[in-house]
């Protein structure tokens, strides 16, 4: 689809007098310029209204905090200030000219209208920049957040901040030559929490988890991975490794006794928390010798300028710009004061379900604004906004060399993977509480520069396997985003195969299923099946089976992803479920294993099994064979039950983001403002015993008839907001 938007100019120029400045406004065919003032340090107007003001001040401050506590008066007074000053910052750029400027838009047809303000290193940009032009209101509504009409049709507004990357290092030069490049993979992206999964101010878990199903729900896709409680170290060695392009930090952001906003990480050796600054961060960046393409800030307060003499700019436009050691990050996303968790949580939902569609960066910021914004109906609507000024938190900020429509992601990839998880049957909701582990492990499995090809999921009874499969399809449609074809055998209708023919068989017709399912292609019989009639086994069968996992990667169509897989990168990997039942054949099935997987070749095949560890771990981990760095145990159990415990991190995952019923009208829910924490955790952890977190409706059930708990559905709000779209 071809977007287009019209962008407006906001600059900023000394007066010919002292106190008085020219604010430029220009666009195509448009050029203003008029006399401004500033008030108060911190409040922008027009030259002819600024006797007209009363209490400045207190604009100022009224616009820098949203949070009133729940106090209804408040926030009607709150929101009415910030709407004065919205007006005030619109006459000062626009006044009269407004009309002409959404004219023209209409006229060329744009698909939304785009403020641009720019910014330098310098006292009087970075006031321009830390404005909240966000609260721009035109005397009818806060266009950023509601839009703005003209002639009866509504025009999309948007607002950006513009930033001009240091050229003091190699590589500036070279992005703002070619532009911002596209996305054409399926986006790697790194969630790195700086405070721990389950803190009730941030919920990042809850974050985490609603963007996650959300791409799944709307056919989006990407290969997530998740640090938390990070440190800088961690951090770095992520983003070596990993080299992601989008790098969503979430956490803690605070204005500091040094007068500089700095972002929360975990400390060194142990120490509960450590505030990095912008340049420390970019310093990461550098280190690893990796610039994410866009940076997301789940954290308060990094969107505003300090006041300390380190730099003017705020600390997301300090990472644009760069410094002397490392080139900027050319997108980043940030909060421009202290935001509620949950206008965050639904704000950066919307955004990376817009920017995963390929909707441009603009435009999908005004879509995560106006979600932030939007208040569901009904009475079970518990969304802070629009009766609070939450909304207008949100910012972002470019490099000056990023043009104004240009998408991020290119869909084609996600959408066919999409395609390819569904049709193995691996489309479930995302499991990852306590399973992060497993999720670190398959990304080494499937990196040939790693020594790690077999990963064994075991559990100490036999009679629960603790979602044993549900991870399998977990891992199978990560390996589909990440290029490499799953082969899943189980679930069976019994305990599994028997003998080695059985296993034969079985892995022949799941071969078989894929050719059908995935290619349209008859079926086939398997090298495997006849190695075994013929009495093949160890490292005969092996090779039998890697001709035919070989065979049903070349019939794969040439432009295929897996067909793009650098050569001695694993293609396919093998997904075994409850081998423990498998009798006499979990003996051959392990000898069928070595330190590149499968036997049989150079070229990796990874193996992940699970298992009781009774049989499983006693069979491989009491053989010397197996106690090598080419294969890992790694336990599958329940939540844990400290004081930062997983039970409540599924709270935040599942209560808040909860799978959707048939009839689609699942609540959810989260702990009302000022109720007492220990109310709701310790009921939690009593209805959690013996029971699925998942599928258990008790726990619904007794949530609602909780005075600690209110209902907070994201999932209902962001449908609700969906349809406003349509």
């Amino acid at each position: 689809m071809r977007w287009s938007a019209v962008r407006v100019t906001v600059d900023i120029t000394p007066g010919q007098h002292d106190q008085s400045y020219l604010l430029h406004v220009a666009a195509a065919d448009f050029e203003d310029s008029r006399p401004v003032m500033w008030l108060a340090g911190g409040l922008l107007v027009a030259s002819a209204a600024a006797g007209t003001v009363d209490d400045p001040a207190g604009l100022v401050r009224a616009v820098e905090c949203c949070d009133t506590d729940g106090d209804e008066a408040e926030q009607r007074e709150q929101l009415n200030q910030l709407r004065k000053y919205g007006e005030l910052l619109f006459q000062a750029a626009f006044g009269d000219k407004w009309e002409q400027i959404v004219e023209a838009a209409v006229k060329a047809d744009a698909d939304y209208l785009e403020v641009a303000v720019r910014g330098a290193d310098d006292d009087d940009h970075a006031a321009l920049q830390a404005l909240r032009w966000e609260a721009l209101h035109d005397g009818t509504g806060f266009v950023a957040a509601q839009g703005t009409t003209y002639q009866g049709r509504n025009i999309h507004v948007g607002v950006v901040r513009f930033i001009t990357p240091s050229r003091a290092v190699p590589g500036n030069d070279v992005a703002r030559g070619t532009g911002l490049p596209e996305i054409t993979h399926i986006p790697k992206v790194l969630f790195a929490v700086g405070s721990h999964l389950t803190d009730k101010n941030v919920r990042p878990g809850a974050e985490f988890m609603g963007i996650m199903r959300r791409l799944d729900r709307d056919g989006g896709s990407i290969r997530a991975r998740l640090l938390e409680c990070v440190t800088r170290p961690k951090l770095v060695a992520e983003l070596a490794v990993f080299k992601p392009d989008v790098l969503h930090l979430i956490g803690h952001g605070e204005l500091l006794a040094d007068g500089q906003v700095r972002v929360q990480l975990r400390g060194d050796f142990d120490e509960k928390c450590y505030y990095a600054s912008a340049d420390e961060m970019l310093g990461a960046f550098a280190e690893a010798e990796h610039w994410p393409v866009m940076v997301v800030l789940s954290a308060c307060q990094t969107g505003t300028a300090g006041d300390g003499r380190v730099s003017t700019l705020p600390f997301a436009a300090r990472l644009v710009a760069g410094n002397s050691v490392s080139r900027g990050v050319p997108v980043v996303v940030a909060m421009a004061g202290d935001i509620s968790d949950t206008a965050c949580r639904v704000f950066t939902q919307a955004l990376t379900t817009a920017v995963g569609a390929g909707v441009p960066l603009g435009k999908a910021v005004i879509r995560g604004r106006r979600a932030a914004f939007y208040n569901g109906p009904g009475p079970d609507a518990q969304h802070p906004a629009p009766d609070s000024g939450h909304w207008v938190m949100p910012a972002l900020f470019l490099a000056d060399y990023v043009g104004r429509d240009v998408c991020l992601v290119r869909t084609d990839a996600a959408k066919a993977a999409q395609k390819r998880v569904k049709n193995l049957n691996l489309d479930i909701d995302p499991l990852f509480y306590g399973r992060a582990p497993f999720i670190t492990a398959l990304d080494r499995l499937l990196d040939a520069g790693d020594d790690l090809n077999v990963l064994v999921a075991y559990f100490s009874n036999q009679d629960k396997s603790y979602g044993g499969m549900r991870l399998l399809q977990e891992l199978g449609a990560r390996a589909v985003r990440s290029g490499v074809l799953p082969v899943l055998l189980g679930e069976f209708d019994n305990d599994g195969p028997r003998d080695l023919k059985a296993l034969a068989i079985a892995l022949e017709g799941r071969i078989n299923d894929i050719r059908a399912e995935v290619l349209g292609l008859e079926e086939r019989r398997s090298e495997t099946v006849a190695a075994v009639s013929a009495g093949a086994n160890g490292l005969g069968l092996a090779k039998a089976i890697r001709r035919d996992l070989d065979a049903l990667v070349a019939v794969l169509p040439e432009d295929d992803p897996v067909r793009y897989r650098a050569a001695g990168q694993p293609r396919t990997i093998l997904l075994c479920h409850r081998v423990d039942g498998w009798a006499t054949v979990l003996d051959d099935l392990l000898d069928l294993l070595g330190p590149h997987g499968l036997k049989g070749g150079v070229t990796p095949v990874p193996v992940v099994l699970t298992g009781a560890v009774r049989s499983l771990k006693a069979a491989a981990g009491e053989d010397a064979r197996f106690r090598r760095p080419w294969i890992s145990f790694e336990k599958l159990r329940r939540f844990q039950r400290d004081e930062d415990s997983e039970d409540i991190l599924a709270y935040q995952w599942w209560l808040l983001n909860p799978p959707v019923t048939p009839d689609g009208r699942q609540r959810a829910f989260a702990p009302k403002r000022g109720a007492p924490g220990d109310d709701w955790k310790n009921t939690l952890r009593t209805v959690l015993d013996d029971k699925n977190v998942m599928y258990d409706p008790v726990i619904y059930a007794l949530a609602a008839g909780l005075s600690c708990l209110v209902s907070a559905s994201d999932d209902a709000l962001l449908a609700s907001y969906a349809q406003v779209l349509k």
